[in-house]
């Protein structure tokens, strides 16, 4: 599984960074949620909580919604 990881969290910055947000999301799709949060870490964003499915994914649409609108991945845009 952590090649699968490793391999999930590059597929997701390369469609955040393309502009590809229906892509981004695609990646993250049917994941457990400590997956989806460990390929989110991995892919560089950030992850407050995963106690409940519903606000951990909102959070994170939102980080991966922002990196696919200015066409970044998840490292760049923690340097804003």
């Amino acid at each position: 599984m952590p090649d699968q990881i490793a391999l999930l969290a590059q597929q997701l910055n390369e469609a955040t960074r393309r502009g590809d947000l229906a892509g981004a999301y695609a990646t993250l799709k049917g994941l457990r949620i400590n997956d989806a949060a460990r390929v989110a870490l991995e892919a560089g964003f950030a992850v407050t909580s995963t106690q409940q499915r519903k606000p951990f994914f909102r959070q994170l649409e939102c980080e991966i919604a922002e990196a696919a609108r200015r066409r970044v991945d998840g490292w760049s845009l923690r340097q804003r």
